[in-house]
């Protein structure tokens, strides 16, 4: 649907079927290396289309995502398992690319959307307006949360560099910085950016607390360091 026939067959009989998704690998590595030539610096490029070994050459996003609470929280077990896959640099279209999301769901997802490695609202051509500018409680939130992310952007360089060198994702699982902490190895509603930053957003409709689970140490709020928690777990 939508796609060639796996049922065909390319150059030296290989099947369709086997090479589909090895096409989208191969057209991000054409364009890195042809960029490369033209420009002679590193280029940005984002695919839907990835494979093994894509987030060398290009950043993901996670495809027509809908604008629910469901999908809200999907995105970051998506998020955090294209990071373990070895594309770094990939988010969701935040707020869902269908149908319109409501205020108070593109409110919240912003606030966590500004925090993907690839952050960016995206939407379908046919879908009504949905800018973060559309209202005024989200445009607020977005001043926020987008501010965060410029403010931390030299930490957000240098977590691209450790992806870069060692292959660490820049969204990270809790479970990744705490291996031997074992309560946190189910939690896909929170996320580490590197080892430092806890992000814990809220997730779900009408809620204005979040529980969260603080890993072993001590816990500064981003926004006021006289706030601390000091947690055994």
């Amino acid at each position: 649907y939508k796609t060639i026939a796996t049922s065909a067959t390319h150059y030296n009989g290989v099947l369709e079927y086997d090479a589909h998704s090895i096409y989208g690998f191969s057209q991000s590595v054409a364009t890195h290396k042809g960029l490369l030539g033209i420009e002679g610096k590193r280029p940005f490029i984002l695919s839907r289309s990835t494979y093994v070994g894509s987030g060398k050459y290009a950043a993901h996003w996670t495809g027509d995502n809908q604008g629910t609470w469901e999908n809200l929280r999907y995105s970051i077990s998506t998020m955090l398992n294209f990071g373990i896959f070895g594309v770094p640099m990939v988010g969701s279209d935040i707020c869902g690319f269908y149908p319109q999301p409501t205020e108070e769901l593109c409110n919240r997802w912003i606030e966590v959307g500004a925090f993907y490695p690839f952050s960016r609202d995206h939407a379908n051509y046919y879908s009504p307006r949905q800018e973060l500018y559309q209202w005024d409680s989200v445009a607020q939130s977005a001043r926020n949360a987008l501010g965060i992310r410029y403010k931390i952007l030299p930490y957000l360089y240098t977590l691209n560099y450790e992806a870069h060198v060692s292959g660490s994702p820049i969204a990270r699982p809790l479970f990744f910085t705490f291996p031997t902490y074992t309560e946190c190895y189910d939690v896909s509603t929170q996320f580490l950016l590197g080892s430092s930053l806890l992000i814990s957003p809220v997730l779900e409709q009408g809620k204005t607390q979040v529980k969260a689970l603080f890993p072993p140490g001590s816990w500064y709020s981003l926004l006021d360091w006289t706030h601390t928690i000091t947690s055994k777990g």
